[in-house]
């Protein structure tokens, strides 16, 4: 389980959908191997539960929040992973998980904080360390 989902935030005991999930029936969360139609189905229930729950916004933010530290799967807030994305891209936020500071892949993808200046130079060190 990742850090974001080590606990279900405060606000989900308000939330419509709180228990509405059984055992191997969650329409948030369809079966990967259901059909296009079965999918459909699923979200569509889903989704009019969303839609009256006093919770609706935080939901959105959370699956937001999200998208920078895993790959979405199911519903939050009323919207599919896909719309979750689209909705990140509009409001100019990452919309696919990314690399953390400190780390080489984050600097070669252009930050140059400290962090991942020191991460990119100790791994070039060891890389010529290598080659010689």
């Amino acid at each position: 389980m990742s850090a974001v989902l080590a606990a279900p935030p405060d606000w989900t005991r308000q939330a419509a959908c709180n228990g509405q999930a059984a055992g191997d029936r969650d329409p948030w969360h369809p079966s990967l191997d259901a059909t296009a139609a079965q999918e459909r189905r699923a979200y569509g229930w889903a989704r009019a539960v969303c839609l009256g729950c006093p919770v609706q916004v935080a939901c959105t933010r959370y699956g937001l929040e999200l998208l920078t530290a895993e790959p979405v799967e199911g519903m939050y807030g009323g919207l599919r992973p896909d719309q979750l994305r689209s909705l990140a891209r509009r409001l100019e936020r990452a919309a696919r998980k990314q690399a953390q500071h400190g780390t080489r892949a984050r600097y070669v993808k252009g930050c140059r904080c400290v962090g991942c200046r020191a991460e990119n130079a100790r791994r070039e060190h060891e890389r010529r360390l290598g080659a010689a």
